[in-house]
């Protein structure tokens, strides 16, 4: 799920996992096979000095004779597919097909019916790690020494095959060992060919690495995690980063006591400039996986922190393995952001505090911080059909899902724990929704999931949620919430408002439409100032915006505090509060 703390300027702090459609289950690799698989995919290195990749799909055509190999727009991405040129199209004879490419992610092959094709695309060198644009990362990468796929933006789909429905899928490599190119994916440590039973989106949306790559291994409850790290100038070794994955894994995997997963694969690629004074990081949880971005030189620490950090990074996107993977959201995903995402916000914290990632002054932080950005976003009062329609363009409403459903959970936690008399909390429900869907509970919709809410915390509860996540209304909370030793005031928050046009000033570099009364034109920003350099931290109010420009000769700094009008919202303090003792699973 993506996580929309967006760049804007010259600051970067972005979590981003599956913001488009979760995987499946974990696959099941085949022992004993009386078929043929229906599907396989071959990864080849072709040239290892330009270097050159073929991605290769063998499967039967479709019945109607016209067969689409497709690639979706995934994770705001656009023009998917672009980076891919069609080799061939063959037949089982070697004969060449008639193909077609209707645009940058579909091709269409025609064959007799039900034949099976042999279809081959090209991936030549990208420049995709240098260009700060996160989205850049999920397409493919291939440059010396690298390649970094993401399945479901490198690997051609049959369009005529169930997406979701399991088959026998074989994953082959071909020419990267020879070349001395170490392979792995999320599906195996090492590149030797494998079969699979596992649903076709399932196996795309999965993670593909080559090169010369550096991997610790892990054992978690004598199940298999593996650490990929691309790069040798990190500040932190790979074991002690390996330790710190593993620990969280533990720590995430014990909350639901599921210690089942075979294997995990965390891959770490440098992307972008050194920053070591900026937060700046990202990543995506896939299939028993997740690819993590980091400037060169990052710090892979496990120091506390109430802001963004990588273990807050970890931990959020692998409670995404229960909260999205196993309990999956049903289409139209976006719907269902303010549980996805939210709730695994709050997790991220509750769990991180828990085990002893936070201490409890930025434990209070963190939340504070949360009610800030929330009261401060000026579309906080947005539908959920809002949400549906805007999610990618406007990052307001992109970060409107974790900030709202961060805050529901809390409230929702509070109201199971009243309706129990203290014996059940938010844990519970959680738990009981893996559970649900592990016996094959259908993909979970807004409905489903308030109807879990009201069994635990009562009719009316799951009645407030409705109007908040569907229809947009605020959230009173109970000023009783939250851990022992801490109290809940109603404070007056200033909204996030950089008071002058953000998207006219950064395509012309030139400052575009200041607000009369603004911050910004208190601090003697004008229009028409040039503009040399802009960083901010958006929907952060209490970060000052910075800008170098120029007016007339005279080049100068202007730094303000993004504030607006004040709204209403709340505030965390801190009484007396110990750091808990480490928990594992609800009982």
């Amino acid at each position: 799920m993506q996580r929309r703390l967006v760049k804007r300027g010259l600051v970067l702090v972005w979590i981003a996992s599956l913001a488009c459609r979760a995987p499946t289950d974990s696959p099941r690799e085949a022992q004993e096979l009386t078929d043929e698989p229906s599907l396989t995919y071959r990864l080849e290195l072709l040239d290892p000095a330009r270097p050159l990749v073929r991605i290769a799909l063998e499967v039967p055509g479709d019945p109607d004779g016209e067969s689409e190999f497709v690639i979706e727009d995934w994770g705001g991405t656009e023009d998917a597919g672009s980076e891919l040129e069609l080799a061939f199209a063959r037949d089982a004879h070697g004969a060449p097909l008639a193909t077609a490419r209707a645009n940058s992610g579909l091709w269409t092959v025609r064959h007799a019916p039900g034949a099976i094709l042999s279809v081959a695309f090209d991936l030549a060198p990208t420049r995709r790690r240098a260009v700060p644009e996160p989205r850049s990362y999920y397409r493919p990468i291939l440059e010396p020494g690298l390649l970094h796929l993401i399945g479901t933006n490198a690997l051609p789909a049959p369009r005529h095959l169930e997406a979701n429905q399991e088959r026998t899928i074989r994953l082959e490599w071909r020419g990267f060992a020879e070349a001395g190119w170490r392979t792995l994916s999320s599906f195996a440590p090492d590149g030797g060919d494998r079969t699979f039973i596992q649903a076709l989106d399932g196996f795309r949306q999965a993670l593909f690495l080559a090169g010369d790559l550096d991997v610790a291994e892990r054992q978690v409850r004598g199940q298999e995690v593996a650490i990929s790290v691309f790069g040798v100038d990190w500040e932190t070794s790979l074991a002690d980063f390996a330790d710190l994955c593993a620990r969280i894994v533990s720590m995430e995997r014990a909350f639901f006591d599921d210690f089942e997963p075979p294997f995990y694969l965390i891959s770490l690629i440098p992307v972008g400039e050194p920053a070591p004074t900026v937060e700046h990081m990202g990543g995506t949880g896939l299939t028993s996986s997740f690819a993590l971005f980091l400037p060169p030189g990052s710090k892979l620490e496990a120091s506390p922190s109430d802001g963004m950090s990588i273990p807050w990074l970890l931990a959020h996107e692998m409670f995404h393995e229960w909260n999205g993977h196993t309990i999956r959201l049903a289409q139209p995903e976006r719907l269902g952001y303010w549980f996805s995402e939210g709730f695994t916000d709050f997790y991220a914290r509750r769990l991180l505090y828990r085990n002893g990632f936070l201490t409890p002054a930025e434990y209070v932080g963190s939340w504070n911080r949360r009610f800030a950005e929330y009261a401060g976003n000026p579309e906080r009062n947005a539908p959920a059909a809002r949400i549906d329609e805007a999610f990618w363009s406007d990052p307001n409403v992109g970060s409107l899902p974790y900030q709202r459903g961060d805050v529901v959970a809390l409230f929702v936690d509070h109201a199971i724990a009243r309706a129990s008399g203290g014996r059940a909390s938010l844990d519970d429900l959680m738990v009981e929704l893996s559970r649900r869907a592990r016996r094959g509970e259908d993909d979970f919709d807004v409905d489903r999931l308030l109807g879990a809410i009201a069994g635990f915390a009562g009719l009316e509860v799951a009645q407030d949620v409705r109007r908040v996540v569907v229809d947009g209304a605020s959230l009173e909370l109970p000023l009783d919430l939250g851990e022992p030793g801490l109290s809940l005031t109603p404070v007056e928050i200033r909204g996030f408002d950089l008071g002058f046009d953000f998207d006219a000033t950064q395509s012309t570099r030139v400052v575009r439409g200041v607000v009369n009364g603004s911050a910004a034109e208190a601090a003697g920003l004008r229009d028409g100032m040039s503009v040399r350099g802009l960083s901010f931290f958006f929907g952060r109010a209490d970060v000052p915006v910075e800008m170098k420009v120029v007016e007339g000769a005279i080049e100068r700094t202007i730094s303000f505090l993004p504030q607006g009008r004040p709204v209403p919202g709340y505030r965390f303090a801190l009484e007396e509060i110990s750091a808990p003792e480490p928990t594992s699973s609800p009982k």
